[in-house]
């Protein structure tokens, strides 16, 4: 995804807003390549000329298609996204340390920017529903669809604190 600067770039305090509707950057799927991606991206970019560069945000939605933490099926996800970065016009900077992106020419390519908001909002722990009772960890049914007639039993590192009483209640 690239956006035209052509035009804001010529004079400070100037500022475009563009909405992007294209497929999404193969860079963000290769960097996502287990994660279902929805068609197409709409991107909302607002460039700003601040004098020393161009500051690009970016905003959005993404539908992701991952994996139920709890119980391994498909839990499809929105994820809400939004970035802003600074951008000069130099050919190239061997600093990678700078705050800032480099560019030339009349379009600023995205992808890396779209690439890395989209990656910092997906959840840690996606379940394909708020009430998703996971799989048994004996026997491994998936507890959303059926039972199973395995016992809990409970973990032995927590016996020690069955015979523990509050201080209060000792009397």
């Amino acid at each position: 995804m690239r956006v035209r600067v052509s035009d804001v770039r010529k004079w400070a305090g100037r500022e475009e807003r563009a909405t992007l509707v294209e497929p999404w950057p193969d860079s963000l799927r290769e960097r996502l390549d287990t994660i279902y991606i929805g068609q197409p991206a709409a991107v909302n970019v607002l460039v700003r000329n601040v004098s020393t560069g161009l500051v690009v945000e970016v905003s959005g939605q993404a539908h992701l298609g991952l994996a139920c933490a709890r119980c391994l099926e498909s839990a499809d996800v929105t994820v809400h996204f939004a970035e802003s970065q600074e951008f000069r016009e130099e050919v190239t900077s061997k600093d990678e340390d700078l705050a800032y992106e480099c560019f030339s020419g009349d379009h600023i390519i995205l992808d890396a920017l779209i690439g890395d908001a989209v990656a910092l909002q997906i959840p840690l722990a996606p379940l394909c529903s708020p009430v998703c009772r996971g799989l048994c960890p004996q026997c491994g049914a998936n507890l959303n669809h059926t039972s199973c007639a395995c016992q809990q039993s409970a973990d032995s590192r927590w016996e020690a604190l069955k015979a523990w009483k509050p201080e209060s209640s000792k009397e």
